[in-house]
């Protein structure tokens, strides 16, 4: 397996002139021409499922392939408009997610049911709105103990109109950003690089502030991505690298003619699994007079998907 105990390579490499590259830096490259060849041909991401409770050898490997390739894999159901988080719970279960992140408007279950809710305690949170939702990973706010390192999606109900959504592959932005300028990387990769602002209501503390990474590795050598587009509670570390970084991730991601990065609007019934994948949501409208509304479960998980 590649580690990432080394997340940057060192830019006066060549000047060192050695016999041999080292072998962090070999498997670097190795593991680098296998994520981009990846996309050389249009990947098919989608994987029908009979019954998502019992989930065939075929399903799983189809599945697990497309998390090994990209982070992500998307299945498809006969379970639209059925409201049941048993369904993405089990199916995450399949793949070694057990430990869910049961946060403050997780239902019972801990799963979170997305959808227009402008009571007391969801109404402040943009994921129980309709508007549309920056570029982030999921948990960027949370504690290090708490890192959200998998996450399912499963689409209920859709709306009238909008909310398609886009999704990349962390792993590839660090290639890229790697590739044009390794000082990217070192200046991510501070543990002060970038600090989320306490949560307070009605003068409590709900969370406290969040300092971190943006990239970190970790011990079994995984890449991953502490990530928010979010451009008020937010503090990066006042640094030209930092400011140069932050600009080119934005400018990546805002790339509508990226291969990297999948569109796609989630029918009734799809859903996608993946290890925390960079994601974004366009804004939505429902159909109140008719009742067409969108509605899509949300697991977090502590775990990472089960790589066999």
């Amino acid at each position: 397996m590649l580690t990432f105990s080394k997340l940057a390579s060192n830019p006066h490499a060549s000047l060192m002139k050695p016999a041999t590259k080292p072998k962090h830096q070999v498997d670097y490259e190795r593991w680098r021409r296998q994520k981009l060849a990846a996309y050389e041909n249009t990947p098919s991401l989608v994987t029908a499922l009979a019954n998502p409770f019992d989930i065939t050898e075929d399903e799983y490997s189809k599945i697990l392939t497309n998390i090994k390739q990209f982070n992500m894999a998307l299945y498809a159901t006969d379970c639209g408009g059925v409201e049941d988080d048993n369904i993405p719970r089990q199916i995450g279960r399949r793949f070694g997610l057990e430990n869910l992140d049961r946060h403050l408007c997780a239902e019972e279950s801990g799963i979170a049911a997305l959808r227009f809710n402008p009571d007391q305690l969801h109404g402040e949170y943009i994921p129980y709105s309709r508007r549309a939702i920056n570029w982030h990973t999921d948990g960027y706010y949370n504690n290090p103990e708490q890192r959200i390192n998998a996450m399912i999606l499963q689409c209920v109900s859709t709306a009238e109109s909008g909310g398609e959504n886009a999704v990349m592959d962390p792993e590839i932005l660090y290639i890229l950003l790697r590739d044009e300028n390794p000082s990217y990387i070192d200046a991510l990769s501070r543990n002060n690089v970038m600090t989320i602002p306490a949560n307070e209501q009605d003068g409590k503390v709900i969370r406290e502030a969040q300092t971190g990474p943006v990239f970190y590795s970790d011990e079994a050598g995984n890449l991953h991505m502490r990530y928010t587009a979010r451009t008020r509670s937010i503090e990066w570390l006042d640094d030209p690298m930092v400011k140069k970084a932050t600009t080119r991730i934005t400018q990546i991601l805002n790339d509508p003619r990226s291969p990297y990065i999948f569109r796609f609007r989630m029918k009734p019934g799809q859903g996608i699994i993946c290890n925390n994948v960079l994601h974004m949501r366009t804004a939505f409208e429902d159909n109140t007079r008719t009742g067409q509304h969108r509605l899509v479960y949300r697991a977090r998980y502590y775990d990472r998907v089960r790589i066999e």
